[in-house]
């Protein structure tokens, strides 16, 4: 392929840099009637060479005669290039300077192919999603036609003065007539190829709006839940914008196309036989029409409602607590900045629109019975943003801070509540809104939040949390406010993705196959594979787990990071795992049993010919906030029957060495706290009375027996005898650590 006709392909920002090659005195124009041809020439030669410029400049001018002639004989004089225009002005620039010329051409040739090594280049090392990529070809499609249609109609304008002032260029051709018939033929033959033009720009331009609104955006949308719920972070807001921006510039541009095509009908079209001034004004129509979706459709909110005290859990915002919401209007055009004035809603009927479903339940409107709320800001009623231009996201965005709810309150009641459903299962709505004064027209623009709760307690958020989670999780109605007054179940497949990103949310770490299976037989009971709210919210499953990730968030964080915390594993298979593995080797898991979330370690053991797999009591919050897990593993010891201490964890499982595992996470600061701690409160890390040893042969009725092993991490009532034991050992292990601190710094 010529390298101009690469260039022809270029997306819209390279298209500018070749332009910015040419210049009046060698215009793009000119390198584009010349084409392949200019490409032939040695130009590197006549570059050093004066009589090879010389002969090279007179090629040229031959060229541009020979083009003249053929344009005669095909008829196409008025239609094509100005070729007798173009030899004039090359003469007159460069007749005496042919290697100035030369050098020119050599110069921008060059340039050019630079330019498409780079496009190469880019192609290579940034691989586009193939989605994005076909959009941005379209919009670079749309805007290449609608350029060809500007000159196209420009051409007609040229075409309808020459025919009024009949200027013929040869006396013979006039006299025939026939100058003036190819005048009249050519501007035929331009006005049915510009209708057909303006047709498929029209056709393209449906489409790609549509994509936009009906595809682009809602994804977009869909992917702002997921990122709400912890989900991963979508396609950018930036490309969407520049999307709608750029889609809405060209529309504008075409609008004014057509508005001078109109009037060029008006003002020359005798009305036979090409009276377009209907379907001129059908096109006008279209494009309006194809704008104001654009418009409805760009105000968008770009971040959901949220406390900066929960800045994990968007969309919980409790009362006479402040929070923030940001709004953008994907349409970034100078003439909008600073005009548009918006103004938010709480559960406003007036400002619902058909996004936002009320749902009426045996003829009733349930909605109309949830708490109602006053929103302000800085404790003002008035609330109100200019869409201004925000230069860290060069985007025009208005931005609510310090937003507050207020709980409506009838006279002598403590509230107006009396909403079939628990606080916590009430949806709420902001709505935005903001009039466009555009073409005369005043155009109603808005968007809403995603449905939020609103919590009047730090201990509702759990339950607030759970709520989101599951209308998030739904696909089909992501603001149906009255979703709890008959919810939905979800697929296990949704809900465990879901899950995995509420660890990931807060650590590096995810849920393995393993860990999820766990999980799935505490949800799923049924065959349907489908999991129900009551069972993930109201028979205290979701709590289980929210307590674990509150445990991992504020003390594992680290070793859970690491992999160390094989955590959602059951009893029985934690017994499976160890009973062959060597002695002293155990597993980290969560409880099963403490609600709140706790994590227990188990250990197995091999004496007198039997395997026995032991347990602790499990470790809490309180229990952590005392003692990290590493130095209680560290720390940890049983009290023999013979009144002896041992410290029975020594292997990670499968094998690694509990020093290489959590060296790096223990905290001498806190080893010596813990010794002056005990001197005054006497507490440590150890059982009091092992689980009693249990030959091979012996069953135990329940699997729960074998896990009673008592960790006391407060000791208040130990003999005197253990006590001078315990301290003896710790004093032991301090002064370890010193003598090895010592070596380091004095070998």
């Amino acid at each position: 392929m010529a390298q101009w006709q690469k260039v022809l392909k270029l997306d819209p920002a390279r298209q500018v840099a070749v332009s910015r090659l040419y210049g009046e005195v060698l215009p793009r124009e000119y390198r584009h009637c010349l084409g392949d041809w200019i490409e032939d020439q040695n130009w590197d030669l006549a570059a050093d060479d004066e009589d090879k410029a010389t002969e090279c400049f007179h090629k040229l001018l031959c060229h541009l005669e020979l083009q003249e002639k053929l344009s005669y004989q095909m008829n196409n004089i008025l239609q094509g290039p100005n070729f007798p225009r173009i030899k004039c002005h090359f003469e007159k620039h460069f007749k005496d300077y042919p290697v100035k010329l030369a050098k020119l051409i050599c110069d921008c040739l060059s340039k050019e192919r630079k330019i498409l090594d780079s496009t190469i280049e880019t192609q290579d090392s940034e691989p586009r999603n193939q989605e994005q990529s076909d959009m941005g070809n379209k919009i670079s499609g749309l805007r290449n036609e609608i350029l060809t249609a500007e000159q196209q109609i420009k051409y007609l304008e040229n075409l309808h003065v020459e025919l009024l002032n009949e200027l013929p260029l040869s006396p013979a051709l006039a006299r025939d007539g026939l100058l003036l018939k190819a005048k009249s033929d050519t501007q035929n033959k331009t006005k049915e190829m510009l209708i057909k033009q303006l047709e498929s720009i029209l056709g393209l331009a449906g489409s790609i709006v549509s994509s936009l609104i009906f595809e682009k955006l809602p994804k977009w949308k869909s992917q702002q839940q997921n990122v709400c719920i912890g989900g991963p972070t979508g396609s950018c807001i930036n490309e969407l914008q520049s999307w709608f921006t750029t889609v809405a510039e060209d529309l504008q541009q075409l609008r004014g196309q057509l508005k001078k095509f109109h009037e060029q009908e008006m003002k020359y079209s005798s009305g036979e036989p090409f009276n377009l001034l209907t379907q001129v004004t059908q096109y006008e129509e279209h494009t309006h029409d194809l704008l104001r979706r654009l418009h409805e459709n760009a105000l968008v909110v770009e971040k959901q409602p949220c406390m900066k005290s929960l800045p994990q859990q968007p969309l919980i915002v409790k009362t006479k607590v402040a929070f923030s919401v940001k709004v953008r209007y994907l349409i970034k055009l100078k003439e909008f900045y600073s005009l548009l004035l918006v103004t938010p809603f709480f559960d406003n009927i007036l400002y619902l629109n058909r996004d936002v479903n009320d749902i009426t339940i045996n003829g009733n409107n349930d909605c109309s019975k949830f708490r109602k709320f006053n929103l302000t800001a800085n404790k003002s009623p008035r609330i109100s943003k200019v869409l201004a231009l925000d230069f860290t996201s060069d985007a025009l965005v208005a931005e609510f801070e310090n937003l507050t709810l207020t709980e409506e309150r009838d006279a002598g009641t403590r509230s107006n509540n009396q909403s079939s459903l628990p606080v916590m299962e009430e949806l709420h709505i902001i709505k935005f809104v903001t009039q466009l004064q555009w073409l005369g027209q005043a155009l109603d623009v808005e968007t809403s939040t995603l449905p939020l709760v609103v919590v009047s307690s730090s201990n509702q958020t759990p339950s607030a949390w759970a709520s989101l989670l599951w209308c998030n999780m739904q696909t089909g109605e992501p603001k149906n406010r009255s979703l709890f007054l008959s919810p939905p179940s979800v697929t296990w497949q949704r809900l465990s993705e879901v899950l995995n990103w509420q660890f990931l949310s807060i650590s590096k770490r995810g849920l393995n196959e393993d860990q999820l299976s766990m999980l799935r037989d505490k949800f799923v009971d049924q065959a349907d594979g489908l999991v129900h709210w009551t069972r993930f919210s109201k028979e205290g499953v979701w709590f289980w787990i929210y307590g674990i990730l509150y445990l991992i968030e504020k003390h594992l964080l680290d070793i859970w990071n690491d992999g160390f915390i094989m955590g959602f594993v059951s009893k029985e298979r934690v017994d499976s795992l160890l009973r062959n593995m060597q002695t002293g080797t155990f597993i980290l898991r969560f409880s099963e049993t403490v609600k709140e979330g706790a994590i227990t370690f188990s250990w197995v053991e091999h004496l007198n010919g039997g395997t026995h797999v032991h347990a602790v009591e499990p470790c809490t919050e309180k229990d952590l906030e005392m003692m990290s897990l590493p130095n209680l593993i560290r720390c940890y010891n049983y009290v023999s029957p013979e009144n002896t201490l041992r410290n029975p964890l020594h292997y990670l499982y499968p094998s690694i060495p509990k020093e290489e595992a959590f060296k790096r996470h223990y905290s001498n600061k806190t080893r010596r706290s813990i010794l002056n701690e005990y001197l005054s409160r006497r507490w440590a890390a150890l059982s009091s009375l092992p689980t009693p040893l249990l030959s091979p042969d012996e069953e135990m009725d329940s699997p729960e027996e074998e896990f009673i092993e008592d960790m006391d991490i407060v000791l208040e009532h130990f003999s005197p005898d253990l006590e001078k034991l315990i301290m003896e050992e710790l004093q032991k292990e301090l002064d370890n650590e010193k003598a090895e601190t010592s070596t380091r710094q004095h070998p």
